[in-house]
């Protein structure tokens, strides 16, 4: 029962550093577009979270497949918008280091991306071999490293 309640209190406060982050970036973006991106974005990673959730909770095989099966479409459109908007910030950054050229900014980022697959980006080289977030770190939105959302093992059942 402690377990339980420790894995919810740090998934409400996954979701409000999530939150509060996007609100963020909602209020300092640039224009229309980039925010109704990002509040897509945001709106998608709350409705992920309800969806991990509701495997949880789940009755049966068949309700965790169709509930695994939604999810997997909505990360896919997610990650959509969120490789447009990583365009969107190489861009301006390019711009802004004076390569204004977009054939040269198509390359520059192509290079980069290729760049950012390989073992020091990706994989263990890139935790610092104690996985994601490096020893001692932990995720982005600040959660316990390693934690995934069955407050476990973030690989499990994979």
């Amino acid at each position: 029962a402690q377990w339980r309640e420790e894995r919810e209190q740090r998934g409400a406060e996954m979701r409000e550093r999530m939150q509060q982050f996007m609100d963020e970036q909602i209020q300092n973006a640039p224009d229309k577009a980039t925010q109704d991106r990002l509040a897509t974005i945001g709106a998608n990673g709350q409705a992920m979270m309800d969806m991990f959730q509701q495997i949880r909770d789940a009755q049966t095989d068949e309700e965790r497949d169709a509930l695994r099966d939604e999810m997997r479409t909505l990360g896919e459109s997610t990650r959509a918008l969120v490789t447009e908007q990583q365009d969107v910030l190489m861009r301006q950054s390019l711009s802004a280091s004076g390569v204004t050229d977009p054939k040269a900014q198509d390359a520059a980022m192509q290079s980069l991306r290729q760049t950012m697959e390989g073992p020091f980006f990706r994989g263990p080289m890139a935790w610092g071999g104690g996985g994601p977030g490096g020893p001692g770190g932990g995720s982005f939105w600040g959660g316990d490293r390693g934690r995934g959302p069955r407050g476990g093992d973030s690989q499990r059942g994979q």
